[in-house]
């Protein structure tokens, strides 16, 4: 049985790039966020950091469990070539 470990999420903007988040939280997964906007993407990557850093401040998360997270998503522009 194929095991999924890659997840691609489409559109970067406030759901989907939360969705992307709790995606890669857990650590059995990678995922690729995708939307054809590259501001967009920045803007999701900096709304995921102060999400995590808000976690780290109330003790939810560790600084390494939070840079792991980010550390598995991978922001594409092309939907083609996102994997």
């Amino acid at each position: 049985m194929l095991e999924l470990r890659r997840g691609v999420v489409g559109g970067a903007g406030t759901m989907g790039s939360q969705i992307a988040l709790q995606t890669a939280l857990s650590p059995r997964y990678d995922v690729t966020l995708v939307d054809s906007v590259p501001r967009q993407l920045d803007r999701a990557s900096a709304q995921n950091e102060r999400l995590l850093h808000r976690a780290i401040e109330k003790g939810r998360l560790t600084e390494p469990q939070a840079a792991e997270a980010l550390g598995r998503i991978t922001n594409e522009t092309d939907l083609a070539t996102a994997t």
